[in-house]
């Protein structure tokens, strides 16, 4: 079971891994790396995203945090599934993977000042 900040940190990773994924494909596949060329990694990233937003949602302090990882990962899902399709939802996928990651830093900050504030 993820802990309390870990969804955030394997968001964060997890969402770094397929930006870099989506940018090095085009060059990777140019020279034959059969690994990141596979369409069906896409669907890893998806499983990633959705598992760490749903559990990072449990830690959300803000609610536009939760609507920042909601939407950014609804975004992501739609754009990763049909960026074949329509070729400029492959830029729009990279964009909503930087949302993802800044979503989770930006919860992990968040969580980590409302720990340190007895107040709260």
């Amino acid at each position: 079971m993820i802990k309390y900040g870990k969804a955030d940190i394997i968001g964060v990773i997890g969402s770094s891994f397929c930006l870099v994924h989506c940018i090095a494909t085009p060059i990777l596949i140019s020279v034959s790396s059969v690994l990141f060329a596979n369409p069906d990694i896409k669907y890893v990233f998806i499983l990633i995203a959705f598992g760490s937003v749903y559990k990072a949602a449990g830690t959300v302090r803000n609610l536009k945090t939760g609507l920042l990882l909601w939407g950014s990962f609804m975004g992501f899902l739609f754009s990763t599934l049909f960026h074949e399709e329509v070729h400029w939802l492959h830029d729009a996928s990279v964009i909503f993977s930087c949302l993802l990651i800044f979503g989770h830093i930006l919860n992990i900050r968040q969580c980590r000042a409302c720990s340190v504030d007895p107040g709260n």
